[in-house]
């Protein structure tokens, strides 16, 4: 599947959502159905998210349209989701979020870009959340 859903570790706080190209819009969808699954069966309060795009170098057509209704529709704001911490952005899909941020203040609350998967699981250590 083109966009991986799993949690991170056992202690599952965090899932992680893995995009590898080619994906489409359906399987983004249909990852995020798994994620949501996964948060409902685990019981916790609130859960981290880690987003690897290394894999991907594309967004699909309609970007802005897709995430902007995922926003607007309190997907970022939702309060089982503390943070969502997304790794391996390139250039173009840095500029979508950077858009993106300033159309949705709560999403640059929410949300941190970070180059490496390293540096994700630090910023998490400092929210506590990591081992």
């Amino acid at each position: 599947m083109p966009v991986h859903t799993t949690w991170e570790n056992s202690e599952q706080p965090i899932i992680r959502y893995t995009f590898t190209d080619p994906w489409t819009w359906d399987h983004f969808y249909a990852a995020l159905e798994q994620g949501r699954q996964l948060r409902e069966a685990c019981g916790l309060p609130t859960i981290n998210i880690i987003v690897d795009v290394s894999g991907s170098r594309h967004l699909c057509d309609g970007a802005m349209s897709h995430f902007g209704g995922l926003f607007r529709r309190g997907i970022a704001g939702e309060t089982a989701i503390d943070s969502i911490v997304v790794f391996g952005a390139n250039q173009f899909m840095l500029s979508v979020a950077n858009v993106l941020t300033r159309v949705y203040p709560i999403v640059a609350r929410q949300i941190r870009f970070v180059p490496s998967v390293d540096q994700a699981y630090a910023f998490l250590r400092q929210k506590d959340v990591t081992p």
